[in-house]
């Protein structure tokens, strides 16, 4: 139900205080080199800054330096697309020795990212893991970020414990909890089988982001867990509020309608909705809107939606459904029309049953001769044999009798 988007940023601006850091500990030869390097890169040159940063003269750089200069060029690598380089120098950086804090947790929350976007979900780990270890880096967003790398693990316990604690450190501070991580609490929840909790998760959800799409989750759980009528209180709510707009709720809605035994009500909402254009009319929503017109007893209704589902439907299969319609409502001209049409388009599953409703509406008609003609088309094919034969039986009977007058 839920799929948590991962947005993956790697950032080559540094903070305020790796700024001061960056002055204070860098060459004043080695920090005009990386300003011209900044401007290549701003320029999206990737190229030329490659080869500003190669050709430095790194053994006479310090340790902070070089781990530096191997951040933005992993940061080039990236933006070229070249994940595993990009990843060599982060590590490269990495290594070096007695690098601040404020790099050190840089440059881990980098190569943890980096390890999920290619879901290489135990090297994210082991990086957001020491990410946490740094001082004041046990942020609650770290927190969610190694949930994030449970849950691609399948360890959804692990991501479980991970997202709970950043989402009540969240609220200890007063903070909305954010919308995303509410949302990879839900599909956790999900994944263990507990709808219950993310019964409540959603609802919270629904509540704090009242998004249309988190509504209708929170619909299809009330049903999954057995509460059509609150499954249906809300979506009829949601209706009134002018909540829904998507053409996939409207029919879901429209089926839930049919689920509940409520077929008038889903015939008048996807008979507004098509009218007012939310809902396209393809073969799918017609067929849709007549079954509703249908089980609500009336044929009559049923019979102009499923007529232009059938001329739209690229095989005559449609046609066979509306010439039964047509047969319920005794009009036996379009019933017959329809088997026609129904064999102009071809591609019938069962063309012996076509030709027996044709001969079944033309010997209503006392068109007996055509009926016997259609009813011997219809004894060729074995489904409909038997049947059409006893039809045949019936004809004759029918004509001897007329004669007999």
């Amino acid at each position: 139900m839920y799929r948590y988007l991962l947005a993956f940023t790697l950032l080559i601006a540094a903070t305020t205080s790796q700024a001061r850091e960056a002055v204070v500990g860098m060459n004043e030869r080695v920090l005009k080199q990386i300003n011209e390097v900044q401007e290549l890169i701003d320029a999206e040159d990737y190229d030329g800054a490659l080869d500003e940063l190669q050709g430095m003269n790194r053994r006479r750089l310090s340790s902070y330096e070089t781990a530096h200069v191997l951040n933005i060029e992993g940061y080039i690598y990236f933006q070229q697309g070249d994940a595993a380089r990009a990843q060599q120098s982060y590590e490269g950086a990495l290594a070096q020795e007695r690098l601040p804090n404020s790099m050190l947790a840089n440059l881990r929350l980098t190569l943890g990212r980096l390890g999920l976007m290619q879901e290489n979900f135990d090297y994210a780990i082991g990086h957001l893991r020491a990410l946490l270890t740094i001082p004041d880096q046990d942020k609650p967003a770290n927190r969610v970020l190694l949930g994030n790398a449970y849950f691609g693990k399948q360890d959804y316990r692990a991501a479980l414990g991970e997202i709970k604690i950043a989402l009540d450190r969240s609220r200890a501070k007063g903070d909305k909890p954010r919308e995303n991580w509410l949302g990879l609490l839900a599909a956790v929840y999900y994944e263990l089988e507990d709808f219950d909790s993310m019964r409540d998760v959603t609802y919270e959800l629904a509540v704090t982001y009242p998004r249309e799409q988190h509504f209708m989750n929170l619909a299809a759980l009330y049903g999954q867990l057995g509460d059509q009528q609150r499954q249906l209180a809300l979506v009829e709510s949601m209706m009134e509020q002018g909540r829904l707009s998507s053409e996939q709720h409207l029919k879901l809605i429209a089926n839930l309608y049919m689920a509940q035994d409520l077929p008038y009500k889903a015939a008048v909402l996807l008979e507004a909705e098509l009218d007012s254009g939310r809902i396209e009319a393809d073969v799918q929503s017609l067929e849709l809107l007549s079954q509703a017109w249908y089980g609500a007893a009336r044929v009559d209704k049923a019979i102009p939606p499923l007529e232009q589902a059938a001329k739209l439907a690229e095989d005559g299969e449609v046609y066979v459904r509306v010439a039964r319609l047509y047969l319920d409502a005794y009009d036996w001209e379009n019933a017959a029309r329809a088997t026609r049409e129904a064999l102009r388009k071809g591609e019938l599953r069962d063309e012996g049953n076509v030709w027996l409703i044709q001969g079944m509406a033309l010997a209503r008609m006392s068109r007996w001769g055509d009926a016997a003609d259609t009813f011997a088309r219809a004894a060729q094919f074995e489904e409909s044999a038997r049947y059409a034969e006893q039809w045949i039986a019936y004809v004759d009977s029918e004509r001897e009798r007329e004669a007999a007058l």
